[in-house]
């Protein structure tokens, strides 16, 4: 054996091995798990979206108050807080469905929902609530 070789052996006349890129961590595939909102975060969650959003409206129209406005701008008004609100309803799984139903019913008695969306919205909990009994 050449001497270059035996450089390149353990002293167990195993041969040295060059360590290895290091592995790559295990990541679980899919979204990371959300915790359930409470009730009054998200009542908060949808009041602050909505406050946002008639805000915006409001500063696009140079608005300081609501006294005097257009009913194209009371249309745009309405049109953003249903948008905002409804974005920012809580999910629909099984530990949120009551936020979401709390919210749905503030919006309700806020006048937010335009003809039947919030029933509509309502059913689709009850149907989400129903799907998670069957499990």
């Amino acid at each position: 054996m050449s001497a270059k070789f035996k450089r390149k052996l353990r002293k167990d006349g195993q041969p040295r091995l060059k360590p290895g890129p290091k592995p790559m961590p295990r990541f679980e595939a899919g979204p990371r798990p959300v915790p359930p909102i409470s009730i009054e975060a998200a009542i908060e969650k949808c009041d602050a979206a909505g406050r946002a959003a008639v805000a915006a409206v409001m500063q696009k129209h140079n608005l300081t108050s609501f006294d005097g406005i257009s009913s194209d701008q009371h249309n745009q008004i309405r049109e953003a807080l249903c948008i905002a609100w409804r974005s920012a309803l809580p999910t629909l799984k099984p530990e949120n469905i009551a936020a979401f139903m709390a919210c749905v019913a503030q919006g309700i008695a806020l006048d937010i929902w335009q003809g039947r969306q919030g029933t509509q919205l309502l059913y689709a909990a009850q149907v989400c609530t129903g799907a998670a009994r069957g499990r």
